[in-house]
């Protein structure tokens, strides 16, 4: 049990809602913040958490009422959980088990539904399930209830400038970090794919302006092991990383969903690295299926043998994953063909393949980050009925005019 709050305001006058993201890479957390700052004029945000959702969310203050790194099994969360009315789960289980337990609303995003074998136990429960679109959805999700609700792409929502003189080139790692997965196996990812770049001659086109970014554990090993390379190590929020994203002439990205798509919002110039997970390698592949991800290296192309594909279940993700990064990472072979087919990025057409990303980000639909924000403030003035775990009807109550404050941690989207 842990408990320890980074951030706090008194809370008063609206309702409180509950939010977590599971610790899971960037992504989840990332998702989060997107959603965050469209929800503060009508709930009083408490984020909880901890492990890799809490590093990133703990960057960005003004985007929550109070910040706390917890368990599920802290007291003190369980009461604040029982005096809220209710609980935004991206994709987290151990708080949307606690909230099924108490009886409370919880209202769950699943940006991986898609690639699933089945919705989590643990999330069954939702008062609301929105899933975001990538790839068709499985044919057993309709039998569900509530039944999934589709949106559009989860990212961010403000308007992307015009960038003429784009510059240098942004490896980007994600938040290279998970629940019960060692270190080493993200660090062994990061070391190889960084020693293939650095191998393959591509920094030399970008006179030395190359910036790494990634989970501070990971940038901290990188840092001491690659120093002498003239490489900008960096672990940034959300809107630094997408900020970095607009600038570089060229992004290196891991096929993590979230910064994916980021990517093809801001058409920058994408291509991507070896999956670090079985969510990446699903991504990856739908990408691959559509002729959006040039010059990669999957786990199929250097081990044939392989028998990975889309479906899995959580049981037998777990140790495939772990011998195909084992093996890739201790291959010097295969560090040489990944080395090969980054350093033919100069020769791709680069132009369309940036215009044929950004068509298959349309073919996603709206933004769902407006979609899903929109539901949760019509639950918060009460002009939506929402339902507990245990399947009551539960109104919440409308929300004083005074809780559109004037706090200096909140911040309004036009």
């Amino acid at each position: 049990m842990r408990y320890h709050v980074l951030t706090e305001i008194p809370m008063s006058e609206s309702r409180i809602l509950v939010c977590c993201a599971m610790p899971f890479g960037y992504g989840p957390a990332a998702k989060l913040l997107m959603l965050a700052p469209l929800l503060r004029h009508h709930w009083q945000l408490v984020f909880v958490g901890h492990g890799i959702a809490w590093e990133l969310v703990s960057r960005c203050p003004e985007c929550f009422d109070r910040i706390i790194e917890a368990d599920a099994d802290c007291p003190k969360v369980q009461t604040l959980l029982h005096e809220s009315a209710g609980l935004l789960s991206v994709m987290d289980r151990d708080f949307a088990k606690l909230a099924g337990r108490m009886h409370k609303p919880c209202y769950v995003v699943d940006s991986l539904l898609w690639m699933r074998d089945e919705i989590p136990p643990d999330l069954t429960g939702a008062s609301i399930y929105w899933a975001q679109r990538f790839a068709s959805m499985p044919a057993w999700a309709e039998s569900y209830q509530p039944r999934p609700t589709l949106v559009g792409p989860i990212i961010s929502i403000d308007k992307v400038p015009a960038v003429r003189d784009r510059s240098g080139l942004l490896i980007n790692l994600g938040g290279a970090e998970a629940v019960g997965q060692r270190g080493e196996h993200y660090r062994a990812h990061a070391e190889f794919v960084l020693k293939a770049i650095l191998e393959s001659g591509l920094v030399n086109h970008f006179e030395q302006q190359v910036t790494v970014v990634g989970g501070s554990q990971s940038i901290a090993s990188l840092r001491h092991d690659f120093g002498g390379w003239h490489l900008e190590f960096a672990s940034l929020s959300p809107r630094e990383t997408i900020a970095r994203i607009r600038a570089a002439a060229v992004v290196l990205t891991t096929p993590g969903l979230t910064n994916t798509l980021e990517c093809f919002r801001n058409r920058a110039k994408t291509f991507f690295l070896p999956p670090q997970n079985y969510s990446q390698w699903c991504v990856l592949n739908q990408l691959h299926q559509r002729q959006l991800a040039p010059s990669v290296l999957r786990w199929e192309d250097a081990f044939p043998d392989l028998n990975v594909q889309e479906g899995l279940s959580e049981s037998a993700r777990g140790p495939l994953v772990q011998m195909a990064i084992s093996r890739m990472t201790t291959d010097d072979a295969v560090c040489r063909e990944l080395a090969a087919r980054l350093k033919r990025i100069p020769q791709l057409a680069i132009e369309r393949l940036v215009s044929e990303h950004s068509r298959f980000l349309s073919s996603l639909g709206p933004n769902g980050t407006v979609t899903i924000a929109g539901h949760l403030r019509s639950i918060a003035t009460g002009s939506i009925a929402t339902t507990t775990m245990e399947g009551n009807s539960a109104s919440p109550q409308s929300v004083s005019p005074k809780a559109v404050r004037s706090s200096p941690h909140v911040e309004t989207i036009v």
